[in-house]
């Protein structure tokens, strides 16, 4: 009966160390990376809406851009105020509690 008792709270021990283990891989964020139609962009606040197609519907990532963001325009670094209404771009962005950061953005 002890030996059955201790095994058992040692199983357990063990099950919850593996799932504290396991649970920040699982927890950790998704980058996603489209293409789409820049719909609107915003200087004052560093922020831009772009209209992606998927799976036969639209899809709209808008937001800041990361402190880090990448823009570029072809093979060469630009600026925000580089990009126009209506271009198409690549965008790398990723989900927060807040909303959509963009993380990249190149036109083609």
């Amino acid at each position: 009966m002890k030996k059955t008792y201790l095994f058992t709270i040692f199983f357990v021990s063990l099950w919850v160390a593996f799932i504290f283990c396991i649970s920040p891989a699982s927890g950790s964020e998704k980058i996603y990376l489209m293409s789409g139609t820049i719909k609107a962009i915003d200087q004052a606040h560093n922020t831009v809406v772009i209209e992606c197609p998927l799976a036969g519907k639209r899809f709209t990532v808008g937001g800041p851009m990361s402190a880090g963001a990448v823009l570029k325009k072809g093979s060469r670094s630009a600026s925000l105020s580089d990009f126009s209404e209506g271009e198409r771009v690549d965008v790398k962005w990723r989900s927060t509690e807040k909303g959509h950061v963009i993380e990249m953005m190149k036109s083609r």
